[in-house]
């Protein structure tokens, strides 16, 4: 919350920042400022390859991600990821994978993420069942998403309410 008070000539800024709901905890890092509203993910055919690279050595068919979670207001960089966002985008974007839970995180500390191109985003992604998209939006800025989920056999069901194709 921010606060202006007094005369023209005589400004008063008070700022007030509320704590997590968790309380601080020993061992985590916590940024002050305003978060970024948007990050910018690389085109589909990079992000693709990045991913199959970090899961599975770059092989041309994966097996192994069953789930895609999106997660926005992260301030953890994954131990071992790789970096999916566009040059230029204010902060970054981390792709990691948890073999266990054959769990696929892509994560930002921005409010929401964007592609332009989306195009084979998710091609051959033979095991992958489902995706929470969260704060992932395609909007007025995507123009492609040629074969976004082709080759993924494997899924169940796709949330797609909230993406506007209106320049696809």
């Amino acid at each position: 919350t921010i606060t202006l008070t007094g005369a023209e000539d005589e400004v008063l800024y008070t700022h007030t920042k509320a704590t997590p709901s968790t309380g601080f905890e020993v061992g985590n890092v916590y940024r002050v400022g305003t978060a970024v509203a948007t990050s910018y993910l690389v085109d589909g055919p990079t992000f693709n390859q990045s991913i199959k690279d970090l899961v599975s050595g770059g092989s041309p068919e994966d097996y192994l991600i069953g789930k895609i979670q999106f997660v926005t207001e992260s301030y953890q960089v994954p131990e071992y990821h790789v970096v999916v966002s566009a040059e230029g985008s204010a902060v970054p974007v981390y792709a990691s994978f948890n073999q266990a839970d054959s769990l696929l995180t892509i994560s930002t500390a921005a409010k929401r993420m964007e592609i332009e191109d989306a195009s084979r985003m998710f091609y051959n992604f033979l095991a992958l069942r489902t995706i929470d998209f969260g704060n992932f939006t395609i909007n007025e800025t995507t123009t492609d998403m040629d074969l976004m989920f082709e080759g993924c056999s494997s899924l169940i069901s796709l949330d797609l309410s909230n993406f506007d194709t209106s320049n696809v």
